[in-house]
């Protein structure tokens, strides 16, 4: 697959999807298993702002998705001010 064909695919913005569910669960489990690293709240409130942005991208390239990307782009500044808001108390 040549770079313009890859830039022109939903597969940027789905496999940045997937590296971020990949790196909560990393996350989660080895805070799990060891008691150390991020909070969980704070990593998934961290993750979960990527993640929406991710899908704003994704409806970003959709001819019918306005209300999508609207909606992706509020999850993700709530998500980010949410993360905000959790900094000082970690």
């Amino acid at each position: 697959m040549d770079l313009p064909t890859l830039l022109a695919s939903d597969l940027i913005p789905l496999a940045a999807l997937g590296v971020i569910a990949l790196e909560g669960v990393v996350l989660l489990a080895r805070r799990r298993r060891t008691g150390r690293g991020p909070a969980p709240r704070l990593v998934v409130s961290f993750l979960a702002s990527g993640a929406a942005l991710m899908a704003a991208l994704y409806f970003h390239r959709r001819p019918d998705g306005v209300a999508g990307f609207g909606l992706a782009m509020t999850a993700a500044l709530a998500l980010h001010l949410w993360h905000l808001a959790r900094l000082p108390r970690a």
